[in-house]
Formats: C-alpha cells, structure tokens, sequence
C-alpha cells in the first residue's frame, strides 16, 4: 500500500534509471548509405544522386531517432521517424550474446551486440553500428 501511495503521488519515482543509453553511429550509417547509391549509379545513371537527396537526411534523422537502453531487468530498442517502435526483451530471457565488428565498424569505431532468448528461431535484437558495442556487451554478461 506504500508502493501505490508513492506511485499515485508521484508516478515518475518509480521510473527505472538506466545503465547504459547508446546510439548508433550517424557516419557509418550515412556511409553505407553513400556506397549504396554509388553501386547502384553503375546501373542507373542519375536516378542514385537524387535519391541521396532524400536518403542521406532519412538516414540521419534515423540514426538520431534510434536508441538502445539497458535496464536493470530489460533491454529496450526505440526507433521511428514516422511510425515509433519499441521493442524489449527481458534479460531474464537472454540465453545467447554475441558481439561482433566487420570491416566497416572498425573504420568508425563501431560494432555490434546479438542478443538470442530462449525459444525464438531467430536473433531477438541486434543492437548495431554503437561505439559502446564492448561495453553494452560487458554489462549484459555481468547481468545474465
């Protein structure tokens, strides 16, 4: 009854406090973004320098909008420029991390964390291209 009473005064006590907030890394993005439309100007001339017009900015705005936060019981993945998502998993469901760099991490300092639950046929969430990726990894481990 203590509990509600603080909850029914002030509902943002009770808001969990983060571990960790990482943010995937705007250059890689815009990088692979960049490579992209030039594979594709071999193909199609023209067409891949106006399509950066648009992707380029979309692909910021996204990396800024993406966040990947580690609670004390849960990951949580939030994203969306026009239709926001949030997906989480319980670390007490974690039964698989992994961690990983390619060749294009390493050239901005990035890298990635997979995180597999009991179950699921496939990776649960991917947290990719952030510059905490060994640190994220170390506090999930520490957690599970």
């Amino acid at each position: 009854s203590e509990l509600v009473h603080k909850f029914e005064n002030s509902p943002e006590s009770l808001k969990e406090t983060p571990i960790l907030v990482c943010k995937p890394s705007v250059g890689k993005s815009v990088f692979l973004t960049f490579i992209f439309s030039l594979i594709l100007s071999f193909f199609m001339i023209g067409l891949p320098f106006i399509l950066l017009i648009i992707t380029i900015p979309l692909t910021i705005i996204s990396a800024k909008k993406t966040s990947y936060i580690l609670e004390s019981y849960r990951i949580i993945k939030k994203n969306g420029i026009f239709y926001k998502h949030q997906k989480s998993v319980l670390l007490s469901k974690i039964n698989n991390i992994s961690k990983g760099s390619g060749m294009v991490d390493k050239m901005f300092g990035t890298g990635s964390v997979i995180v597999d639950t009991t179950g699921s046929m496939m990776h649960e969430m991917t947290v990719s291209a952030i510059k905490d990726s060994d640190k994220l990894y170390d506090e999930l481990m520490k957690r599970i």
